[in-house]
This record gives C-alpha cells, structure tokens and sequence, in this order.
C-alpha cells in the first residue's frame, strides 16, 4: 500500500521495480479515472482544524497534453465528448478537481482555461477552492506571454492557427522525455502558486470572490479528465498524483520535479506531509481505504 503519514514502508515489488506505465485517457463518451471514498483521506490532506482542507495545500502531478487543438477563427477549443456521449469542442481542459460531486461545489480543481466560450482569449492554468459559485480563491497564469520562458508554448497566440502560444498536443512546450509536464499548484492562506517543471509562473491573474467557507464532509470524489460542471471528458496522459497537506516550497517542488525523471514520491523529504499518491501504473497503487476507478474503455493504463 503506497504511503501516508510519517511511518511509510516500501513492499518489495515497489522497491525493485518502479512503476512503468500511465494512465491514459481518450476524451471518449464518459471516460475518465475517479478516487471514491474521499472522506477516508481527509485526515491526511487536510489540516487539524475542521473544513480546513485547501489550507496548507499542495497537489502535483505529471500530464502529457495529448488534447487536440484545432484551428479556429474568435473560439479556440479542444476536441471532446459532451455528456449526452456526443463529440463536443471544450473550451476547458479539466485536470483534477476534487470536491462535492452533487453539487459541484466544496472543490478544489486545477484546469487548463482555453476560452471564454465567446471568443475571449484565455490560455491561462487555473486553480481554485471554491465553496460556491461566489466565494472562491482562484488564481490563473498565462502559459504564453512572459511565462513562455518556462513553458515553452511560445511567448505569443498564434492569431491564424494553433502552431504557438496555444498548449496542445501539436504544440507540448517544454516536457520531458516521455511527453509529461510536471504541474503544481499550491497555498498557505492567501494565494496559490503554480510551478511548471519546477519553475514558478509569473504575472498571476486573481479572480478571488467573496470568502470561502468549506464543508469537507461534503468532499466525495476526486475526479481526472471530466468536468465537474458540464460533465464533458477530454484526452489526457498521467503520471504520479499527489496531495500534501502543506504548501511546498520551491525546493519542495524541484525535489518532485527530479530533474524531469519520474520517481516514488515516498521518497520526498516531505513524505510525513504525504496524504494522497497515486502513481498511475495500476488501480492498486492508492492509499488507505479509498478506492480508485476507471470509467469508460477509454480509460487504460499504457506503457511508456
């Protein structure tokens, strides 16, 4: 069982062989991975005061941006599937939110923003902890622009196509060497951070509203690849999930980031803050008692 808390040991088969696969998802009718039973994890992604979880909070993870963008004239989207099982083009790229899955508040989410739906231009990396729909901490980065140092997508949108700026599949920007950007998103109290391979994005966007106010008993599910809200699935590869239950610094996150190499996270020096991690080579690779799902046959595990 992979660890959480302070007293964490490594079974053989983990320790002689790491984990040599990801999860891969196809954006097909419904398909997407699900960790159920979120309220057997609280305690160790949460903090000791109550309906605190989003507090000293830190989720990382590797995503390979197998989506694709195609050209568009005022509305830039991705192609994906609808919740009627219907191809559909998505202006969000939905990575991992976690949260209340009946009334799509109480989250916690990180996304790739594309546009407004309208014609707007976003290509921005969101996070947020929402408690409703008016109370809310969110916090955006543009991936082009000045942080096109760190991501490598290209410092300006292409304004006839997708060949720059834009984070895609045709267009990955700095990845390692199997096709994965590291993504963190991270707070203490006030705003988030977000780290891309390591490197801090700048020029943060703050969309705060209101004030926040959670009911972690009302967190059941965390979900990758579907979207709270319109329940649209999109394409995408992940690698090594993790939630800590403080807000990691930047040598933290080098530490995770390895370089670009993957590796057990049990092995961070923060691993006592460890709550939730799931390194995507099976179903079995989870801690404590929650319980993780594939759904629809898009939904597989794919050597490298």
């Amino acid at each position: 069982m992979l660890g959480l808390g302070s007293s964490l040991t490594l079974s053989s088969t983990t320790e002689d062989i790491w984990a040599a696969k990801f999860l891969s998802l196809d954006g097909t009718n419904n398909t997407f991975a699900k960790v159920v039973n979120m309220q057997n994890l609280m305690g160790g992604i949460s903090g000791d005061d109550a309906d605190d979880v989003g507090n000293n909070f830190t989720l990382s993870f590797w995503v390979k941006p197998t989506w694709v963008m195609a050209n568009a004239s005022g509305n830039q989207s991705i192609a994906g599937t609808n919740a009627s099982g219907d191809t559909s083009a998505e202006n969000n790229v939905p990575l991992i939110a976690m949260g209340d899955t009946s009334t799509e508040v109480d989250r916690i989410r990180a996304n790739y923003i594309i546009d407004t739906g309208g014609g707007s231009d976003r290509n921005r990396l969101q996070a947020q902890l929402a408690s409703d729909g008016s109370n809310k901490n969110h916090d955006e980065w543009f991936l082009h622009s000045n942080n096109s140092q760190y991501t490598g997508t290209g410092s300006t949108l292409a304004s006839n196509g997708v060949n720059t700026g834009w984070w895609h599949a045709g267009n990955t920007g700095n990845v390692n060497d199997q096709g994965f950007v590291h993504v963190v998103i991270c707070r203490g109290t006030g705003e988030w951070l977000c780290y891309w391979n390591a490197q801090a994005l700048g020029d943060e966007i703050d969309v705060d509203a209101g004030t926040v106010a959670m009911e972690e008993s009302k967190i059941d599910e965390l979900w990758i690849g579907k979207n709270f809200g319109n329940q649209s699935t999109v394409p995408g590869g992940y690698r090594d999930i993790s939630i800590f239950k403080k807000q990691l610094d930047a040598s933290d996150v080098a530490e995770l980031y390895n370089s670009g190499e993957f590796w057990d996270v049990r092995g961070h020096s923060e691993v006592g803050n460890l709550g939730l991690y799931w390194p995507c080579n099976d179903t079995r690779e989870l801690v404590q008692s929650a319980s993780l799902e594939l759904v629809g046959e898009g939904a597989t595990f794919k050597t490298f």
